[in-house]
């Protein structure tokens, strides 16, 4: 199968022969009010491993513009979500991907690239991403740079 990775109106595209476009994008805010089923799934099930906001939480921060919604998609049909932030420090800035879940992660990772462009234009230096221990042998052009132990009381 022949894979190749183009730039395509500012949104980096897969497509591979026998299987058609996929795609990652930043979610519209009228898209973030009218959530489909699946969306809001994929939501819930990313916040499984995260203790720390319900959906409703997510979905005020998302409607606020707290928070960013991206979409994975493929013919239209969304497979994967991330929900991005970003943090400002004294001195730098960053993009964190704080939430993310779907189908397929293979075909989607490689993607990961649109958020970055993104939040290089919005003035952040860095990207990280919380989750699982698993995500450290999947991005591998991440760098560890710390652990977060917790201890429930």
């Amino acid at each position: 199968m022949l894979a190749s990775v183009n730039l395509d109106n500012g949104n980096l595209n897969s497509s591979c022969r026998h299987h058609p476009p996929r795609h990652l994008r930043l979610a519209t805010q009228a898209e973030i009010k009218r959530l489909d089923f699946q969306s809001l799934t994929l939501i819930e099930r990313a916040l499984l491993y995260d203790q720390t906001h319900t959906l409703n939480d997510v979905l005020t921060d998302l409607r606020a513009g707290r928070a960013q919604l991206w979409l994975a998609t493929d013919n239209d049909e969304v497979e994967g979500i991330a929900v991005t932030c970003i943090t400002e420090y004294p001195q730098t800035t960053t993009c964190l991907i704080w939430l993310c879940a779907g189908i397929s992660r293979e075909k989607y990772t490689p993607l990961i690239g649109n958020i970055e462009q993104w939040a290089k234009s919005q003035g952040c230096d860095s990207i990280s991403l919380e989750g699982r221990a698993g995500w450290e042998r999947i991005l591998t052009d991440f760098n560890k740079t710390k652990i977060i132990l917790e201890k429930r009381l």
